[in-house]
């Protein structure tokens, strides 16, 4: 391998012009989420907007989109001439002559000017708009919208950089520069142009600077460019570089204090001091640069035609992409040289004040990794992936080292011993014997020599060891009782060792003890750490999220990050020239000075956007009020400024829902609830940098939400109204049916008590004196006649038939078939007493179940008795009674007929009448009271329809229908 190795010498020595170098940028195009790449001008506003004239349209950039402004009557889709006017709105105007102004986040045309068919140059002046071109100049009443004054005869000279803040504006006219300070008084005489070189065709541009005014002449064909200082007696020539000329300067604009010079070579920046044009720096010279601003948190925004934008966001971080191919590695040799390390296997030696490159004698097949300069004897220890070479400068040319390990760090122990880490242990090294002395067979990953303690320290496979050169015995070193493992080692000035750790931050150990530590919690962009470099007591930290630094002395961290203008957090190493800080990057070799490049960030300015309620857009209230059913809301808001979409963070408190603050996810700004109970709340949104502690302003939203007609006092209080009353009502109803209740109760109590006593009645008169005195009688008469079996048989059924009567009065109802038993054996009695002339029949329906219909007992007996004592005693012969029962099955009930063919009811009637004492039927009376009872009591409808029988009007009988509900 190491004769693959190129002894070819040479020394390159470069002098390069003003692009060797220049400030660190960033390229947006299409593929960024740029709208368009053909940008004709470009405007920051005071609240931090970016607008942008584009072929495309205009374009407004909050930081997070850029949104496409357009008017319905605009001609064309190109717009150009952004300006501010004096109540901060955006102007622009095109080709067509129309004038549009921004209002309401809306593109509104102003007026369009029919006399004007070409791009024009345009100023405010107090309320006036002025618009130039070479013939004249009008001035237009913007309220009015009516044009008051015309200068004719003039030159269209841009001057607006002359302009002083709305207070007058500068014309040209015959080769003469005026000022106007009042739309009524005459102009005022400034200087004469044709004074200050005499080149008449061609550009010219009026500027101030440093209070003074300046003409920018430009020569039509040749691009000589001159720059005169106006004066009214006398112009002074300012002398201007000769490789400004041929260059086509087509703008100037004027940023602290810096004049840039527009081409459509890139842009200039430069000053004019002692008379003469000084070039600091030139960026971008392949592109046609149209403007140039500085946006609200110092970044640099440089449209160009049809490349898009370009954004210095720190003109301190310088880049040599151009210079070198990729670098490696880098090692200081003193404050004004570097060793660099190339991709390609090359050493090269910088000087940075003269800008002079020298290639080493050195060329490897493999990269190399680490560079070790020895003052001394002016040489330089290079390791690459297999072999390790020592190259002595004085006489370019190098001995190998070692051909077999590659070296991940190598650190000074004297002037021939060096400490190494390799893949696979932690060594010595004697560079002029070549020998290794092997202390620890690990792969190890960085080692350092501690020469405070006497003591190494590497960080290895298995942990983080410190291993005593005296006792050459090693001690792992622990945090929290545990190992520690990590890649990176620096040392302090005060003999503070930190290592950097896989994913907890950087520890910091002395002495055997650990005495300090950097994580997220106090200040760290990140805990996954990429490289740490020491310079004095300052600790430079690499982390996946930034560079910071972190002073030991004040114990502060500062950041660089891409909103800070760095480029890339992949940095492999870092290199102190004094206050000259230089980085190797996955982007290329950065440098800046480390007093300058930390940016004071601004505060961000935080305002609202938009709101959304109930999937609606609403204008923000003093106060949201909202429904508690209907509480569905989304807050949206925003801070400008260049990426402030990846770089600022949102918090936000509810007041009165929770008590802390809420940070919101990255990238995201806005806050959604989909519900909110009832009550008062006020919503907090404040924002900050990330890794910054000051907070912007705090937007406030107070938030009322209303709870639902049920949850309200007043309904409430009409709900336990009506509770009280239903209550009330309840109780009272109550009281009223227990009443109701109660008096029915009674009402059938009483119903019953007189039911019993029908009943008794009933039975009373079915025992009546009279019937058990004639069967009495009937029975002595069977014993007179010595009728013995007759007068047995008789006592018989007048004894069953007194038995039956007294069990029927113990029940309110009995089977049809007992009350038929019952009727049969009384009309048996009765026949025995009336001889051979009484005949009586009993019909029953052979569909009636006669144990399963009921009627009410002791029913029926007092009408058959009535017929028989009424009707067919006092009739002669041919006495006949006949009883049926059917079923009416439409209405379901039992009808009882009985039937007589006595005398009627009138006949019997008028003997009635003729009787001693006036007899009245005590049993049917009786029967018709307890029927009506009946009814009452059991709800039930029983009727009795009794008709008399008459045949040529003459009485033939009575027939009695009772019409019983079954079942009752």
């Amino acid at each position: 391998m190491f004769k693959k190795i190129s002894y070819l010498f040479f020394i390159l020595i470069a002098f390069f012009d003003l692009n060797a170098q220049e400030p660190l940028s960033i390229h947006l195009t299409e593929k960024d989420g740029l709208p368009d790449i053909e940008f004709y001008d470009l405007l920051a506003d005071k609240k931090g907007f970016i607008w942008l004239a584009a072929d495309k349209g205009l374009y407004k950039y909050d930081g997070r989109e850029y949104k496409l402004l357009d008017n319905p009557t605009k001609r064309g889709r190109s717009l150009f001439g952004l300006k501010i006017d004096f109540k901060g709105r955006v102007w622009c105007n095109n080709l067509a002559g129309q004038f549009f102004y921004v209002e309401n986040n809306k593109l509104h045309l102003f007026k369009d000017f029919e006399d004007i068919n070409t791009l024009v140059d345009y100023y405010f002046f107090k309320n006036y708009l002025v618009t130039i071109n070479n013939k004249y100049i009008s001035l237009t009443n913007i309220n009015t919208k009516k044009t008051e004054r015309v200068l004719k005869n003039t030159e269209g000279i841009p001057t607006e950089e002359l302009n002083e803040n709305f207070k007058n504006f500068h014309f040209s006219s015959n080769h003469n520069l005026y000022k106007v300070t009042d739309i009524n008084k005459e102009k005022i005489f400034v200087s004469n142009l044709s004074s200050t070189g005499g080149y008449v065709r061609g550009r010219k541009i009026g500027f101030k600077m440093y209070d003074k005014n300046y003409i920018l002449k430009q020569s039509e064909k040749e691009l000589k460019l001159t720059i005169n200082e106006l004066n009214i007696n006398k112009n002074i020539n300012i002398n201007v570089p000769n490789y400004l000329n041929g260059i086509l300067i087509h703008k100037v604009t004027i940023l602290k204090n810096t004049l840039f010079l527009l081409s459509n070579k890139g842009v200039f920046s430069t000053s004019i001091k002692d008379k003469k044009l000084i070039i600091h720096n030139r960026y971008f010279k392949d592109n046609y640069v149209t403007e140039v601003v500085l946006d609200k948190n110092n970044n640099y925004w440089f449209s160009t035609l049809r490349n898009g934008i370009y954004i210095i966001s720190n003109k301190e971080i310088k880049v040599y992409n151009q210079l070198f191919d990729k670098i490696t590695t880098l090692r200081k040799k003193n404050n004004k040289t570097i060793f660099l390390a190339s991709s390609i296997g090359t050493v090269l030696e910088y000087d940075i004040p003269t800008k002079i490159i020298k290639k080493l004698n050195f060329t490897s097949n493999t990269v190399a990794k680490t560079l070790y300069y020895i003052p001394d004897n002016n040489s330089l220890l290079i390791g690459t992936s297999n072999y390790a070479v020592n190259y002595n400068l004085n006489k370019n040319s190098f001995k190998l080292i070692n051909e077999s390990a590659a070296w991940k760090s190598v650190d000074f122990i004297n002037n021939d011993n060096y400490l190494v880490s390799t893949p696979n242990s932690l060594s010595e090294i004697n560079i002029a014997s070549k020998k290794y002395n092997f202390l620890i067979n690990k792969r190890t990953y960085a080692a350092l020599y501690a020469e405070k303690e006497n003591s190494y320290y590497a960080t290895m496979i298995d942990g983080f060891l410190k291993f005593d050169i005296k006792t050459q015995k090693g001690t792992y070193l622990t945090y929290n009782n545990k190992r520690v493992y990590g890649s990176k080692l620096a040392e302090l000035e005060d003999g503070t060792i930190w290592v950097a750790t896989h994913n907890k931050g950087l520890l910091a150990y002395k002495n055997n003890a650990f005495v300090d530590s950097l994580v997220i919690d106090n200040g760290l962009t990140s805990n996954v750490i990429n490289q740490i470099e020491a310079y004095r007591n300052e600790l430079w930290i690499s982390t996946e999220n930034g560079l910071q630094k972190y002073d030991k002395t004040k114990k502060t961290l500062s950041t660089l990050a891409r909103i800070d203008g760095l480029n890339s957090y992949a940095i492999d190493n870092i290199a102190f020239l004094d206050s000259l800080v230089f980085l190797t990057t996955n982007k290329g070799l950065l440098s800046f000075n480390k007093h300058k490049v930390f940016k004071k960030r601004k505060i961000p300015e935080l305002y609202f956007t938009k709101l959304i309620v109930n999937d609606s857009v609403k204008d923000f209230p003093k106060k949201l009020e909202l429904k508690e059913l209907e509480s569905n809301f989304k807050v949206e808001f925003n801070c400008n400024g260049f990426q402030s979409k990846e770089n600022v963070e949102y918090e936000y408190y509810l007041e009165g829902f929770s008590n802390e603050w809420n940070i919101i996810e990255n990238e995201i700004n806005f806050i959604k609830y989909n519900t909110l109970p009832s009550g008062k709340f006020l919503l907090k949104v404040r924002a900050k940098n990330k890794f910054q502690t000051d907070y912007s302003n705090v937007l406030l939203l107070p938030i009322l939400v209303s709870k639902p007609f049920y949850k309200s006092f007043w309904f409430l209080l009409l709900i336990l109204f009506l509770i009280v009353v239903i209550i009330f009502l309840y109780f009272k109803n109550q009281n009223k049916r227990l009443r109701k209740e109660q008096k029915i109760a009674l009402e059938k109590e009483i119903i019953t008590k007189e039911l019993v006593y029908s009943q008794l009645e009933n039975l009373r008169s079915q025992m009546n004196p009279h019937f058990i005195f004639n069967a009495l009688n009937s029975i002595q008469d069977f014993i007179i006649l010595n009728e013995k079996k007759l007068a047995r048989q008789y006592l018989v059924k007048f004894s069953k038939l007194i038995r039956i009567y007294l069990e029927h009065s113990q029940n309110n109802s009995v089977t049809l078939a007992e009350e038929i038993k019952a009727l049969r054996l009384y009309l048996e009695l009765e026949k025995d007493r009336f001889n051979d002339d009484f005949v009586f029949t009993i019909h029953v329906d052979k569909n009636l179940h006669l144990e399963q219909i009921s009627i009410p007992s002791l029913l029926l007996q007092p009408y058959v008795e009535n017929a028989l004592k009424h009707g067919l005693l006092h009739k002669i012969d041919n006495k006949k009674l006949d009883i049926s029962f059917e079923e009416d099955n439409n209405s379901s009930t039992l009808i009882c007929t009985i039937l007589d063919n006595g005398i009627g009811r009138e006949a019997a009637a008028e003997i009635n009448k003729k009787r001693v004492g006036k007899h009245k039927s005590f049993a049917t009376s009786a029967n018709q009271k307890r029927i009506n009872l009946f009814n009452l009591a059991n709800n039930s409808n029983l009727e009795i329809v009794i008709e008399d029988l008459f045949e040529n009007e003459i009485a033939i009988g009575t027939k009695i229908i009772l019409k019983i509900p079954i079942n009752q």
